[in-house]
C-alpha cells in the first residue's frame, strides 16, 4: 500500500503545474509572447517592466496569479488568471507600470511571484534603480473649455486620468 501511495505521489507531482523560461525585460512582443529587450535592472523612469514565462501541465480549474512584490515585501500589484484551460504549455506576458506609478517611488529589490493554486512556484528577482519619483497633481483652474493641472514627478509617458463620481451615476 505504501508503494502505491509513493508511486501515486510521484505521478501527481510530475503532472503538477510548473513554470519555465522565466524572463524580465523592458520591451516585449505580445504577438510572439517574447521579451525583446531582456533586463533585470530598471530605472524608476522606465515605462514598464515585463515578465514572461511558460506554464506547463495546466489543468482546467487551475488558478494562476502574478504578484509584483515591492522591496518591503508588500504586494504592489496582482494579476489573477482564474479560468485556465487544460494545456501542456501556455505562455504568459505581464507588465508592471513603473514611471508615473507607485513603483517609481520604491526603488530597490523587487520580485515577480508566480502562484499556482495558492502555492508559490517561482519568484523572479529584479531591481528598480534611480531616484524616487513621488507624483503629485493638483487642479489649478477650471474654465469652460480648459483644465489646468500642476504636476510634479511626471514624465512624458505619464498620464493623468480624470473622473468625477456622482452617487446617482457612479464614475
Amino acid at each position: 500500500m505504501r508503494l502505491f501511495a509513493a508511486v501515486w505521489l510521484v505521478c501527481a507531482l510530475a503532472q503538477a503545474a510548473s513554470v519555465r523560461d522565466i524572463q524580465t525585460g523592458s520591451a516585449a512582443s505580445d504577438s510572439a509572447c517574447a521579451i525583446t529587450t531582456p533586463a533585470t535592472s530598471f530605472d524608476s523612469t522606465s515605462a514598464q517592466i515585463f515578465l514572461r514565462f511558460v506554464a506547463q501541465n495546466l489543468r482546467a480549474g487551475d488558478k494562476l496569479r502574478i504578484d509584483w512584490i515591492d522591496p518591503h515585501g508588500q504586494v504592489s500589484s496582482t494579476l489573477a488568471y482564474d479560468e485556465l484551460p487544460t494545456a501542456p504549455a501556455l505562455c504568459f506576458l505581464s507588465a508592471l507600470p513603473v514611471g508615473g506609478f507607485t513603483p517609481a517611488s520604491s526603488p530597490g529589490a523587487w520580485q515577480a511571484r508566480i502562484v499556482v493554486n495558492g502555492s508559490t512556484v517561482h519568484q523572479q528577482p529584479f531591481q528598480i534603480t534611480g531616484q524616487t519619483h513621488a507624483l503629485s497633481a493638483r487642479v489649478v483652474s477650471i474654465q469652460k473649455e480648459e483644465l489646468v493641472i500642476e504636476a510634479a514627478g511626471v514624465t512624458s509617458e505619464t498620464s493623468i486620468n480624470i473622473a468625477q463620481y456622482t452617487p446617482a451615476g457612479g464614475w
